[in-house]
């Protein structure tokens, strides 16, 4: 069985998953695809911009898979 958890923000606040996500994110994608400091901090400066206008969207989908071993008698 597998159980979809959808995590939706509509507001850069400070309570929420993404709001907390953004800086894992741009520590991750530092040295990947040629991302520098300034264009990580300008998406995270982008982002909180949105939010302050009302913009601001963010989703994501996390599963969770339910399995049972089955046993021969």
């Amino acid at each position: 069985r597998v159980e979809v958890i959808p995590i939706i923000n509509i507001e850069y606040d400070p309570n929420t998953y993404s709001h907390s996500m953004i800086s894992v994110m741009a520590k991750f994608a530092a040295g990947r695809q040629n991302f520098s400091p300034a264009e990580l901090q300008a998406w995270a400066d982008d982002l909180k911009t949105h939010g302050e206008r009302g913009e601001y969207f963010f989703s994501v989908n996390r599963y969770a898979f339910i399995a049972r071993k089955a046993y021969r008698i």
